[in-house]
């Protein structure tokens, strides 16, 4: 339901307490006064703490100079206690609406004010809109206030929008296919700042698509913990992980093509932050993690393996080689010091992701180890554990044919037993700066198997039978023999 449809069934019922979370507070204003206005006279107030209070519609200005008929008076009303102490004397059915009211009502005083409307409120049909960017109610309000959510704009609300700068441009509307490159451009922005996005990418020649996505790329990483990212290397640029390639390849093919990548880097340290972390604020990111996942069937993968095996590349390269966003997801990043900031960021993430994906987010989780997995965990990832094992001989062929290429260098190859793909990369980067050999490269590194075998072996065993192989159809099976699978290919579909 409409965030519209959902404030004037509340306002029919006499809900007194609203709250409402969205990314742009004034456009919402806009939306619940029109709606609110039709043929009835209902008033309507808003107020911040450096305008105080003053109108929202036709009909409030009357009940404000009632309010408030000195300027003395209306200055008085920038306090926000004394401010919901006024508004009592507002006429039946008005409503006030309340920027960034988070930052507000953890004070207790603040607080008390906004549980002393309901009941008068309640009998004279006023209501009190709370409105914030993400919302957490205090203890003694939870149980008083109504909370609402208002999504990012749709697809097609989005392409109003950017019809509508066309429109003020003087320009043509962009034709079908343009237009939906605008509109997934354009997804997860709220509707002030796609509007300003696609204005400050027009030209005379219609909107710039790469300034967009670039643009937009910034207000996405304003959201503490998400980093967005645009092409970059794809599955030509990797050697090996045949069986994830074959299976990234099917997975946009087939009939819930993803629209953005979600990358979960290092999802073990949330898991352990999960069952250590006295704050409950790890505990939280990773219930709200699940129950998004559960209530969007987003669906997903976790990959397993030593550092330096294709985890993170498979990430992102697999956004690229498709041509859709990779969203990175930084647990880490969401956590501050201030009580409640932790968990209003995951859930601003969330309506971000949401925004940008809607049901077609698909998420990969990258691990160094994974020690401890519940069931929960599996569940949510509906399409199994990969177990990202070092490079076989078939493989590293491959790697080395990539990188040479990459850094445009040639020449023998060092002996390369238990080489990662990363320390392959890591030898031809260093030839081409040092103007060496690969040989004599591969002397300036130390390869993961030699500086920690006891781990390798460790995942090794843990993997046996159990998750799937990155390289080959089905589980991955420690004692399989090499040599006996077709070696790196693309999928004809």
């Amino acid at each position: 339901m409409k965030i519209r449809e959902q404030f004037l069934n509340a306002r029919k019922f006499g809900v007194p307490l609203i709250a409402i979370q969205t990314a742009d507070p004034g456009a919402t204003i806009q939306t619940l006064v029109q709606a609110l206005n039709g043929d009835k006279k209902y008033p309507a107030l808003s107020w911040d703490i450096v305008r105080g209070m003053k109108a929202a519609n036709e009909y409030g200005k009357e009940a404000f100079k009632k309010l408030a008929p000195t300027e003395e008076e209306a200055l008085n009303l920038i306090n926000p206690t004394n401010m919901l102490s006024r508004i009592l004397e507002l006429p039946d059915k008005a409503v006030v609406f309340m920027y960034n009211a988070p930052r507000f009502y953890e004070n207790e005083a603040i607080a008390q004010g906004i549980w002393n409307l309901r009941d008068p409120f309640k009998a004279t049909g006023r209501t009190l809109v709370l409105l914030g960017p993400s919302i957490k109610l205090p203890s003694e309000l939870y149980y008083d206030v109504i909370l609402f959510d208002e999504q990012l704009p749709n697809d097609a609300e989005l392409g109003q929008i950017i019809s509508g700068v066309h429109e003020y441009a003087g320009l043509k509307p962009p034709k079908d296919e343009q237009q939906k490159s605008l509109v997934q451009a354009a997804r997860g922005l709220a509707p002030f700042p796609a509007e300003q996005a696609v204005a400050l990418s027009l030209s005379k020649e219609g909107v710039n698509i790469e300034m967009l996505w670039e643009l937009k790329r910034k207000m996405i990483e304003q959201t503490p913990g998400l980093t967005m990212y645009v092409g970059g290397p794809t599955f030509d640029d990797i050697g090996g992980i045949t069986r994830l390639k074959d299976f990234g390849r099917r997975l946009f093919a087939g009939p819930e093509r993803p629209s953005v990548i979600v990358q979960v880097e290092e999802m073990e340290k949330m898991l352990a932050g999960a069952s250590s972390d006295t704050s409950g604020t790890s505990q939280d990111q990773l219930m709200v993690m699940l129950d998004e996942m559960e209530q969007m069937q987003w669906k997903g993968i976790i990959l397993v393996g030593h550092p330096g095996t294709c985890k993170t590349m498979y990430a992102k390269s697999i956004g690229a080689t498709h041509k859709v966003p990779t969203l990175r997801f930084d647990a880490g990043a969401m956590k501050d010091q201030f009580v409640g900031s932790s968990e209003k960021r995951i859930r601003s993430v969330m309506k971000v992701i949401k925004g940008m994906a809607g049901a077609n987010a698909y998420w990969i989780a990258t691990c160094n180890s994974l020690p401890v997995v519940s069931p929960a965990l599996v569940r949510r990832f509906t399409d199994g554990i990969y177990f990202t094992d070092l490079p076989d001989e078939n493989e590293k062929p491959f790697i080395w044919a990539v990188n040479e290429k990459v850094f445009n260098v040639s020449g023998k190859r060092p002996e390369d037993t238990n080489y990662t793909g990363a320390d392959i990369r890591n030898i031809c980067s260093i030839a081409y700066r040092l103007k060496v050999s690969l040989v004599e490269a591969a002397t300036y590194i130390t390869p993961v198997a030699k500086s920690d075998p006891q781990s390798i072996e460790r995942l090794r065993k843990q993997a046996d039978g159990s998750w799937l192989s990155a390289t080959y159809p089905g589980v991955y099976q420690l004692d399989r023999k090499k040599g006996d699978w077709k070696g790196d290919r693309k999928v004809e579909l």
